[in-house]
């Protein structure tokens, strides 16, 4: 069978509008097209593409070098975490048991402070009521001494109306003894009216063997003194 189509040489395309159609199928030119705008990465992108290129000795040496740096921080991060568990939180338990007994002994010393400074305050009335006990016996004693001197005195004015003078002596020189034991303490509690009882005394003596009536007249001023002094006394002990 024969082909009864024929070729059509581009030179004897139709003509459209003064243009042939084959101009008209004709693709665009290189000018024409739009081509795509390429952005660059940033600088800190191209730094690292850089740095840890695969390519690179650089590139590998950074890789390597980031691995042994990332262990050593894991390693380091776990050395951390043993020291906190094994160290830190036994140690912050310890201080924390310590903290307590340390408020507990606290809190026993204070107790122990304040019945330690009631025990001295009873400890400072004791002494005190002490003290007065004390003073309080030796004015006693001195108040019984001088009741004996006073009874010796007045028993030494009866032995003189009865015309004893060796016995009424004998109780003077024991006054004398008496009042000189005493004499110290009287002394603590008035030395004016101590004095002047000893001089007394002392008159009573010497004039007792040369002027009984004088010895007789003192010793009635003597008993006076006697019974004030013990006024005194009593007045002391009574406080």
């Amino acid at each position: 069978m024969i082909d009864n189509r024929t070729s059509v040489d581009p030179d004897d395309a139709p003509v459209v509008n003064g243009k042939s159609e084959q101009s008209s199928t004709a693709e665009p030119s290189d000018s024409d097209q739009v081509s795509p705008v390429v952005k660059k990465p940033n600088i800190f992108k191209r730094f690292f593409a850089f740095l840890f290129n695969p390519d690179t000795s650089l590139g590998r040496f950074s890789k390597s070098f980031l691995r042994f740096l990332v262990a050593i921080l894991v390693l380091f991060a776990a050395g951390v975490l043993v020291t906190f568990f094994v160290l830190y939180s036994p140690t912050k338990a310890q201080l924390t048991a310590t903290t307590a007994t340390l408020k507990d002994t606290t809190a026993q010393l204070n107790t122990t402070v304040a019945t330690l400074e009631k025990s001295d305050a009873a400890l400072a009335d004791m002494t005190t009521a002490y003290d007065q006990l004390s003073e309080d016996y030796a004015y006693t004693s001195v108040q019984n001494q001088l009741l004996r001197v006073n009874a010796l005195v007045v028993n030494a004015q009866l032995l003189i109306n009865e015309k004893s003078l060796v016995t009424a002596k004998k109780d003077l020189a024991e006054a004398r003894t008496l009042l000189d034991t005493v004499l110290p303490e009287m002394k603590k509690l008035n030395a004016e009216d101590a004095d002047r009882l000893d001089a007394r005394l002392d008159l009573v003596i010497s004039e007792f063997g040369n002027d009984v009536k004088a010895a007789e007249s003192d010793l009635v001023v003597l008993v006076d003194w006697l019974k004030q002094y013990d006024g005194l006394l009593q007045t002391a002990i009574d406080k």
